[in-house]
């Protein structure tokens, strides 16, 4: 599953303020998965700086087990959702800057030129990806 979520990625590069593997730059990195409390076995797919200046302390992060973030705006400021979650989730854009994972997580795209529908589309593209492995694996 781990290629087919970095070949969505891909498909969505290049956008300003969104990076692929292997193509992170180090240090947003590093800023990045410090300030979403990344767990150490997880590893970086795709990240979104959400910052004016570009250092990537507010970030959206995708990983190979799940998308993590951090915004100072969103309630919690700190979140994360497995992928095994995204088939039972209802993506959507809440105002200007907000995208809603499920009805207890959303985190802000402020800070960020990434475009909020291209987000939606990408973590749509995720969802059926999650979806079309579980059928898979169910009929076999």
């Amino acid at each position: 599953m781990e290629d087919g979520i970095l070949s969505i990625l891909r498909d969505f590069f290049p956008q300003e303020d969104f990076f692929v593997s292997p193509k992170i730059p180090t240090k947003k990195l590093a800023n990045a998965c410090a300030s979403c409390n990344i767990p150490r076995n997880e590893r970086i797919l795709g990240l979104i700086d959400c910052t004016v200046f570009g250092s990537a302390k507010d970030a959206l992060l995708f990983g190979t087990k799940g998308i993590y973030y951090r915004h100072l705006g969103c309630t919690p400021a700190v979140g994360n959702l497995p992928y095994i979650n995204f088939p039972r989730c209802n993506f959507k854009i809440v105002g200007d800057k907000g995208i809603s994972l499920t009805p207890q997580l959303m985190f802000s795209l402020a800070g960020s030129n990434v475009s909020k529908h291209r987000i939606i589309d990408m973590l749509n593209a995720i969802r059926k990806l999650i979806m079309d492995t579980k059928e898979l694996a169910n009929s076999t």
